[in-house]
């Protein structure tokens, strides 16, 4: 009998879902264009797989590609073995460069169509089970105690003749069926249908600023930046974090009421600063003029998240546009010097445009903002 499993189930177990590592050296978004055009999926980047650690106790993020079969019940992940901080997924499978998870209805009979047909896919090296184990070798008690003889993937060697000794196994290097069930459960239940969101206006610089952000970029390419994209510049009015679906209808009709009342806000950008995150890592800003029609709205959306029941931290509100991040600055302390030396602001008047709700959707271990609503 088939099994189903719905996205409001909690019923994931080992018997409703296949493994599957590939190694290829094509890079993630063509290898899921290509799953797409042969098997007629759907896969889409979505926000990072998050896969827990238990021995380190940390939270690591890989890139995931996710499709939803309805017809079938079928979740589809196309997940990366490594991340950008070079951490693996599945220490003991590190050869495979993806990791491909079926879960739902009939998974055995779509993992052997995928197989089959991903194999015709150019480029493609090596795509094998990795759960179910496709071994039928009863391990003895000797074997058991790390004295078998396994492939590079972690499989029994049949032929003891040719094998070489295995080195045994660290704790940390084993497959955690149980943990990385729990892994899925958490991506699939929370992690991936919530939204961290956030409403700001989007701000656009004249061309002198620009220049004059350009020319402190250059001035600081020897340090460790990471200058925030101009299309991503805006004003943050209220960070208010992980919301449901039905939470941020909430939010957004709010909105709307209160901004009946708001007429045009212009500002008056008239300084750059720091924000200090951790020791020597910076945050680049330039400051707001302060305006009492900003802070007044500010107020109001502040209360918005409290109505629908989402606890927020009470942070000072320092209206500013985020330009740069720094880590491990060199010269420390005197950062602030160093910056207005450079720059020379030129107070710069803006008329607001459209409040927005954002997204922040963490993808590759960077941060991306998708749009959710334009009021």
């Amino acid at each position: 009998m088939s099994i189903e499993l719905e996205l409001s189930e909690h019923t994931i177990s080992p018997d409703n879902l296949t493994i599957i590592g590939i190694t290829t050296p094509i890079e993630g978004f063509a290898l899921a264009q290509a799953i797409n055009i042969n098997l007629s999926t759907k896969l889409t980047l979505f926000k990072d797989f998050e896969s827990y650690n238990q021995a380190k106790n940390e939270t690591n993020r890989f890139k995931n590609y996710y499709y939803y079969h309805s017809p079938y019940r079928l979740h589809n992940f196309l997940i990366s073995n490594k991340n950008s901080d070079d951490k693996i997924l599945f220490q003991k499978y590190k050869k495979f460069d993806y990791i491909f998870i079926l879960i739902g209805r009939d998974h055995k009979r779509h993992a052997r169509n995928f197989i089959k047909t991903i194999k015709d896919i150019y480029n493609i090296v090596l795509t094998k089970t990795i759960y179910p184990t496709t071994s039928k070798i009863k391990l003895s008690q000797e074997q058991e105690e790390g004295n078998l003889n396994l492939d590079i993937f972690g499989e029994p060697i049949t032929d003891s003749q040719t094998a070489k000794p295995a080195k045994k196994k660290r704790k940390e290097d084993e497959f955690n069926l149980t943990q990385f069930i729990e892994d899925i459960d958490f991506n699939l239940f929370n992690s991936m249908f919530e939204k961290k969101i956030f409403l700001a206006y989007p701000i656009v610089l004249n061309e002198a600023l620009n220049r004059q952000i350009n020319n402190l970029m250059e001035s600081l390419s020897q340090e460790n930046i990471r200058p925030i994209p101009k299309e991503k510049y805006h004003l943050t009015l209220e960070f208010i974090g992980t919301s449901s679906t039905r939470q941020i209808q909430n939010i957004i009709s709010s909105t709307k009421d209160i901004l009946k009342d708001i007429k045009d806000i212009e500002i008056e950008i008239d300084r750059i600063d720091v924000f200090e995150t951790k020791k020597n890592n910076f945050v680049l800003w330039l400051g707001i003029k302060e305006n009492q029609a900003l802070i007044q709205l500010q107020k109001k959306i502040k209360s918005i998240p409290k109505e629908a029941k989402i606890n927020i931290e009470e942070t000072e509100f320092i209206p500013h546009i985020s330009i740069c991040r720094i880590n491990n600055y060199q010269k420390g302390i005197s950062i602030k010097e160093d910056i207005k030396s450079i720059f020379k602001i030129e107070n710069l008047q803006l008329k607001l445009s459209c409040l927005t709700l954002f997204e922040t959707i963490s993808v590759d271990n960077t941060q991306r903002y998708d749009i959710i609503y334009v009021f």
